[in-house]
């Protein structure tokens, strides 16, 4: 798996950790609103039930989603959905990571695990969403005051995954932006020698005709016959 690869996917996983972190905040929104709410009328919690299951299921549809034909989100299973219809994850706790150098490793995803449960509350994104769900439909205005919290620590965690694939993506940029660097310079340092190399055979083949011609000079005064020569 090549660096560029990793690159793409810690985007893709980042994006999505974006999205799911907006749907989060959207739900919260619908969960603050109906817990301060003095209109209880049973279609507008209809309609209100209505939006919430919209985003769970936009929820769930991030969740699953893929790059190149891998689960995002599966760990290292990702040849299948890491969630079933009900969100509840399939995946394993599988974190890949690319070595950009000798024994320095980029971690390149990040496991569903990690992703829809917070570990600090054990809060899962599908499970609390269900429950604000069933509690508006019922009108328990309390009940929803209780999820509020929940979604907050929910949001918080996504936030914090999604600044922790930011930083190893920033490191995997950095480390391509120093091998373009360092092919460029070899290229050129290559061309240089190149052209150093050219002007020294030139050189020496302008040495060697000199003391050629020398050498055939020498060599025609050695053989030219005298007036002398003729005259004895």
């Amino acid at each position: 798996m090549n660096a560029k690869f990793a690159e793409l996917f810690l985007k893709h996983s980042e994006e999505a950790l974006g999205e799911l972190a907006d749907i989060v905040g959207r739900v919260k929104e619908l969960a603050l609103a109906q817990a301060s709410s003095t209109n209880t009328q049973q279609e507008v919690r209809y309609a209100v039930a209505a939006e919430v299951e919209q985003l769970q299921q936009q929820a769930l549809a991030i969740g699953n989603r893929r790059f190149a034909d891998r689960y995002i989100f599966a760990g290292y299973q990702t040849q299948k959905p890491p969630l079933d219809a009900q969100g509840v994850y399939q995946g394993d706790d599988g974190c890949m990571k690319l070595e950009v150098e000798s024994g320095v490793f980029v971690p390149m995803n990040i496991p569903g695990s990690q992703v829809f449960h917070s570990s600090s509350e054990k809060l899962d994104i599908f499970d609390h969403i269900q429950t604000l769900k069933t509690v508006i439909l019922t009108g328990d205005l309390e009940a929803v005051r209780r999820t509020l919290e929940g979604f907050h620590t929910i949001q918080s965690a996504l936030i914090t995954n999604r600044s922790s694939l930011g930083s190893s993506l920033q490191g995997l940029q950095s480390h391509l932006q120093s091998l373009d660097k360092e092919l460029v310079t070899q290229a050129s340092l290559s061309s240089v020698l190149e052209d150093v190399d050219l002007a020294q055979v030139v050189s020496d083949l302008g040495k060697e005709e000199s003391v050629f011609r020398s050498s055939l000079a020498g060599a025609k005064k050695l053989i030219e016959p005298k007036l002398l020569d003729y005259l004895k």
